[in-house]
Order: C-alpha cells, then sequence, then structure tokens
C-alpha cells in the first residue's frame, strides 16, 4: 500500500465521489509548482489520465492572531481532448480527520450547444485514494 497523502504532503491520489481521480505526482519546494495527471469521471472523456499543471500554496505559515490554522491552497489545470480546458482552485484541510481538497471548478469549452455553455462552473471534494498505485493507469502518451 502507497503511503497516505495529507495536506502537508499531498503526492499521491486522490478520488471524488463521482470516480474522478487527481494524481499530484511531483511538487517543485522552491516555487510550489505542481505536476498532475487527472481522470475524469467514466461518463466525460473514455481517454486519459491527461496531465495538467498548477501550484501549491505555503501551509506552512503560522496562523495569524485570532484565526484558525490555515488550509494548504492549491490550483491545477488540465486540457481536454477537445481542446476545452477545466480549472480547479481550492484548499486541502482536514475535515472529520481525513485529509480533503474542496474545490471549485470552470470547465472553458470552444464550442456551444444547446446543453452545454462555453462557461460551466461547480464544486469538486476530493479525498484520498487508498487503494496501490500500481494498480492506476499511466496517463496516455502526448497528453
Amino acid at each position: 500500500m502507497a503511503v497516505a497523502q495529507n495536506c502537508s504532503n499531498p503526492i499521491g491520489i486522490w478520488k471524488t465521489s463521482s470516480g474522478a481521480r487527481l494524481d499530484i505526482r511531483e511538487i517543485n519546494p522552491d516555487t510550489g509548482q505542481i505536476v498532475v495527471s487527472f481522470k475524469s469521471p467514466e461518463n466525460l472523456f473514455q481517454d486519459g489520465p491527461h496531465m495538467g499543471t498548477g501550484y501549491l500554496g505555503n501551509a506552512s505559515l503560522p496562523a495569524t492572531s485570532g484565526s484558525e490554522l490555515p488550509a494548504s491552497t492549491l490550483s491545477f489545470t488540465v486540457k481536454w481532448p477537445d481542446q476545452s480546458i477545466s480549472s480547479w482552485n481550492g484548499y486541502c484541510e482536514l475535515k472529520k480527520e481525513v485529509p480533503t481538497i474542496t474545490s471549485l471548478w470552470l470547465w472553458v469549452r470552444p464550442d456551444v450547444n444547446k446543453f452545454i455553455e462555453h462557461f460551466n462552473t461547480g464544486h469538486t471534494i476530493f479525498t484520498p485514494y487508498r487503494e496501490n498505485r500500481g494498480k492506476e493507469p499511466s496517463p496516455s502518451p502526448g497528453k
């Protein structure tokens, strides 16, 4: 089993209740830049995971007077096969002793139809995926 990730060290695989998988693969300790792969739920994009990049905020700063401990902030962006782009912005904190990433997402599409506009938004909650990392798919070549 892989070591469970947490808000101080989020490297590893996170899941959503809809079946999406976020794999935070690398963190540059100097800049906070992260490398991720993201696999959407099966009902969105059948291929993937897709590579993305983003940033992790510094959660090591002390809490300001009168506030609780600060959460780790993060953001990441993924480009999809149809040339649309999704971005997530959120924070990680312990909720009922479980590291939890709570995020807002924005999906921007190049074309529209009667069901989907250029902009779509919502929220996603990620929690640690505790299965063996060796069972996870590798990113598709060129993505």
